[in-house]
C-alpha cells in the first residue's frame, strides 16, 4: 500500500539497550492517519516497550521517534500530547470509591471548561462506548469489560487523534473480546481516530480491515496490510518470515 499522507507515528532505526540488554534493535515503522493496526508477539517481544516510546515514557537508544510530525520528546510535542490517548492492560488501577463518570473526567484533567461542558462531555464520551449506564457505579467494581469501556471513555473525552492500547483484552472472554474490538471499530470508522493495539495474541486477530504487525526478540519481523496473511512468532523461528493463516472477518 502506497500513502501520500505524512505518517502520523513514525520510528526511524529506533533502539532500546536497558542495562547492557538489547530489548529493541533498528525499529523502521510508519503508521499513517486512520489505520487500524495490530502489534503481535510472545511476551518480551518489545511491544510494550514499542508503546512506551511512543508515549515518550521511555527514551530510545538510538534513533527517532515522530507522532504528527514531531519529535517526541520535543517541547512542541509536549504541547500536543493529549492528541494520544492510551489504555493500558489494567486501565486505571483503582481501589478507592471513584465513580465510573469520575473516572473519565481524569481526562478532562488539565482543561479549562465549565461544570456543564464538562458533564456533557463526560456523558457524551459515555455514550459512545456504551457505558453511561455505569456513570455512578463504583469504578472497583466493575467487570474488566466495563472498565475497559470506561477507559476509553476517558481517552474519548480528549478528543484523540491516536489510541495506543497496550493488551486491553487480556482480561476478556471471547464475547467481551469481540464487543470490545467491535466498539473500537466504530469509533474509527465514524472519528478516524489511528489506532494501535498490542496482544500477545495474535490468533484473536480474525478480522477485516487491521494492518498485522510482528515483533519478535526486539525486532519487527513482519509489515502486514490490511486483509493481508499474517506469520504467527512461533511460525518465524528459524526463518526468515513463513506467513500463516488468512484474515477473515469475524462480524
Amino acid at each position: 500500500m502506497s500513502h501520500s499522507i505524512a505518517p502520523i507515528i513514525q520510528l526511524d532505526k529506533v533502539a532500546v539497550r536497558i542495562d547492557g540488554n538489547q530489548i529493541l534493535t533498528n525499529i523502521n515503522l510508519n503508521i499513517h492517519p486512520g489505520e487500524l493496526v495490530m502489534i503481535s508477539g510472545n511476551n518480551g517481544a518489545g511491544k510494550s516497550t514499542l508503546i512506551k516510546l511512543i508515549l515518550g515514557l521511555m527514551q530510545a537508544t538510538d534513533g527517532h521517534i515522530f507522532v504528527t510530525g514531531l519529535r517526541v520528546g520535543s517541547s512542541a510535542w509536549r504541547r500536543v500530547r493529549r492528541d494520544i490517548g492510551y489504555v493500558h492492560q489494567t486501565a486505571v488501577d483503582v481501589e478507592f470509591p471513584i465513580t465510573a463518570a469520575e473516572v473519565v473526567e481524569i481526562g478532562l484533567a488539565g482543561r479549562h471548561a465549565s461544570r456543564k461542558r464538562k458533564t456533557e462531555s463526560v456523558a457524551a464520551a459515555m455514550v459512545t462506548t456504551g457505558c453511561r449506564h455505569l456513570s455512578s457505579a463504583v469504578y472497583a467494581r466493575l467487570s474488566g469489560g466495563e472498565k475497559q469501556r470506561v477507559s476509553i471513555a476517558r481517552c474519548l473525552v480528549q478528543n484523540p487523534s491516536i489510541l495506543l492500547l497496550d493488551e486491553p483484552t487480556a482480561s476478556l472472554d471471547p464475547k467481551g473480546k469481540n464487543e470490545f474490538l467491535a466498539m473500537i471499530e466504530h469509533l474509527h470508522t465514524s472519528r478516524g481516530i489511528t489506532v494501535v493495539l498490542v496482544s500477545h495474541d495474535a490468533a484473536q486477530f480474525t478480522r477485516a480491515g487491521w494492518r498485522q504487525l510482528v515483533m519478535s526478540q526486539g525486532q519487527l519481523v513482519s509489515q502486514g496490510q490490511p486483509n493481508n496473511n499474517i506469520a504467527t512468532d512461533n511460525n518465524l523461528k528459524g526463518s526468515n518470515l513463513q506467513y500463516v493463516g488468512h484474515l477473515a472477518a469475524a462480524r
